[in-house]
């Protein structure tokens, strides 16, 4: 008898819990009185040494932003720096550069809807409402890429014990090696490092340790439906820009169409809990049977995103990529190498005499090139 015959599919609620995306936007003629604002509540903020959860309103219509006092880089450490950070009532981060113009390949303002944006609004409402007040700040959109999304199956009632039995049995195929296991709050079991990851866990206990009174609200009326389950499991996959491109998605219109078919490649071929023992000395993964538990989460993340069309998840072409800014970003990096060992660089026979030597001696020593 199955385990969990009570538990209805249409209970569970599959959802983006985390959006970031980029905009290229042309800001016009409106570019110096937008800096000139945003530079006077900076400051302000500065001033008033509030940190970053300093609010200070700026209008912009019926909408409310809050500035905060420093700005991001975009993509990490080495990302380029943006100058100025917005926050919207709704939990949207506005991360915009002082460029009046993107470059090629570069955007000048990221938008970062957090999970309870997500929770409240929803992604599609969010990346509508972001690109609202962008054009409402005097920008115009020459288009949008995406940076990472999550994407989740919240599971009411339905525990984590047995997937953890599964788990320490190593009854699951994985594309990838990666894996660990801690308990903070609950269960959590991992899977993948850097661009893809999927996380399962006990969601309930997370709610319940972090207090946080709105957010639990969200959670019982939009993912648990109006009441707190006494078990609430949590599937929820991690993907940034590499496994995006990987999979044939630039933009945000991209993700919504390929939608199903990435969600279907995500819980069918990516991860996989069994309900018996692997073969994997033979190479005969597939043959063992899917654990019921996760028949539920593949039944419920398509239930959510829909039946696949069937299209082909490829690469993104790189071939039309525009590398001039990194290679513009490599020869900076050698002159300023150049300048630290006392070699003022005037010409271009000076510049390939220094790095040529440098690059030699680099390329054989880590790649192995000679």
């Amino acid at each position: 008898m199955n385990t969990y015959e009570q538990i209805s599919v249409a209970d569970f609620t599959g959802a983006e819990d985390w959006f970031e995306f980029c905009f290229y936007v042309d800001w016009n003629n409106n570019a110096a009185r937008l800096f000139q604002q945003l530079e006077r509540v900076q400051e302000y903020a500065r001033d008033e040494g509030k940190a970053s959860n300093f609010e200070h309103v700026i209008g912009v219509g019926r909408t409310r932003l809050t500035s905060l006092t420093h700005g991001a880089r975009l993509g990490g450490k080495k990302g380029p720096y943006m100058d100025f950070m917005l926050e919207h009532e709704h939990g949207i981060t506005f991360i915009i550069s002082r460029k009046g113009k993107p470059h090629k390949t570069i955007p000048n303002v990221m938008v970062r809807v957090d999970g309870e944006c997500c929770l409240a609004i929803g992604a599609q409402k969010a990346f509508d409402l972001g690109r609202y007040i962008v054009e409402q700040l005097g920008g115009d959109i020459e288009r949008n890429k995406l940076s990472r999304v999550d994407v989740c199956l919240d599971m009411p009632d339905v525990g984590i014990h047995e997937l953890h039995r599964a788990f320490k049995n190593e009854r699951y195929i994985c594309r990838s090696n990666a894996k660990n296991f801690y308990e903070s709050p609950g269960i959590s079991l991992g899977f993948g490092i850097g661009s893809l990851t999927c996380r399962v866990y006990e969601k309930h206990e997370e709610v319940k340790l972090k207090a946080n009174p709105y957010k639990k609200a969200l959670m019982i009326k939009n993912r648990w439906n109006g009441k707190t389950p006494a078990q609430a499991l949590r599937v929820e996959f991690q993907m940034r820009r590499d496994t995006l491109k990987g999979k044939g998605i630039d933009t945000v219109e991209d993700y919504y169409r390929l939608r199903s078919d990435l969600v279907r490649y995500l819980c069918f071929r990516w991860l996989r809990f069994t309900s018996e023992k692997v073969d994997r000395e033979n190479k005969n993964q597939s043959r063992a049977k899917t654990h019921e538990i996760w028949v539920m989460v593949q039944d419920g993340f398509m239930r959510w995103a829909g039946s696949p069309a069937g299209q082909e998840l490829e690469p993104l072409d790189r071939s039309t990529v525009d590398i001039s800014q990194l290679i513009k970003q490599a020869a900076g990096v050698l002159k300023s190498a150049a300048n630290y060992k006392g070699k003022q660089i005037a010409n271009w026979q000076e510049f390939a005499r220094f790095a040529l030597p440098e690059l030699k001696r680099v390329m054989a020593e880590k790649h192995n090139i000679k």
